[in-house]
């Protein structure tokens, strides 16, 4: 299943695992199941995102966009990137810090994992 809850050190942390998707047709119901527990989650939620080897292009970053502006912000506790590597990685960083968003991006799930559960 590419979205699910699993639990790390105690913590509940919610996976979405988008790794080796390829196609718009597999990538939005991962997205949009996402979006899901997202929302129907109680209390703040602690997020692993793994796009190692997934083919995004420019439709799926807009609807990534849509999808998260109906989102809950406030529900967000830490959201931990997988897989997203060279100029991208150092972008996204960058945003991260310039926002202040309580987010990281990491060369491993075992590293995010490690994160996100403290």
């Amino acid at each position: 299943m590419a979205v699910t809850w699993i639990e790390y050190n105690g913590k509940k942390i919610l996976y979405s695992n988008f790794s080796g998707q390829k196609s718009n047709d597999v990538l939005f119901p991962t997205l949009e199941e996402a979006a899901k527990q997202f929302t129907l989650a109680e209390g703040k939620v602690r997020h692993l995102i793994n796009f190692t080897g997934a083919v995004l292009d420019s439709d799926f970053m807009a609807r990534a966009k849509e999808t998260a502006k109906t989102l809950p912000i406030i529900k967000t506790q830490k959201d931990a990137y997988v897989g997203i590597t060279g100029v991208k990685k150092v972008l996204l960083q960058g945003y991260l810090w310039a926002t202040k968003e309580p987010a990281n991006v990491f060369d491993t799930e075992s590293e995010a994992l490690e994160w996100l559960s403290k």
